[in-house]
């Protein structure tokens, strides 16, 4: 099943990788010298997030978020707390009992592509939100303030 991901999200992520390789250092290009320091990044975002869609959309979908034959790596729980030595080594060994196979990729690439997965992770994760409400109850004391989703869903109004 293939999943499309929106302009607005590719953006997102798009800033979010380019954060993310500057805070590491980025890799510049090694196909020519960059004329300004953007433009390596652009260079290894533009590769990386073709080597996802070419070596992970297949199985984990197009955004992360699972595929047919693999599970969401974005949203998962550990996704965005995974370390990136972790991530790495799962992209280099796979997880054959579970039908990964091993990328046999240069270290480099791998390294870019952790760091993808991470950015990946990271923008997908949902924060926790209180929303204020304002609610009158049964009894007709209006209650107000902000609540969590357990609250609410839990509470006898």
């Amino acid at each position: 099943m293939a999943t499309t991901t929106s302009p607005a999200v590719a953006a997102l992520l798009a800033a979010v990788l380019l954060t993310a390789l500057g805070a590491a250092g980025g890799v510049a290009s090694a196909a020519r010298p960059a004329a300004t320091p953007g433009r390596a990044d652009a260079d290894v975002m533009a590769r990386v997030t073709r080597a996802f869609a070419d070596r992970c959309a297949v199985c984990h979908g197009a955004d992360g978020r699972g595929g047919e034959r693999g599970p969401d790596i974005i949203t998962a729980p550990r996704a965005s707390s995974r370390p990136l030595a972790e991530i790495e080594r799962i992209i280099t060994e796979g997880v054959p009992a579970g039908g990964m196979p091993p990328s046999g990729l240069p270290a480099r690439e791998v390294a870019e592509l952790a760091r993808h997965v991470r950015a990946l992770a990271s923008a997908g994760r949902t924060p926790i939100t209180f929303p204020h409400v304002r609610a009158t109850r049964r009894d007709g004391v209006v209650v107000e303030g902000w609540f969590s989703a357990r609250t609410l869903a839990t509470s006898t109004w």
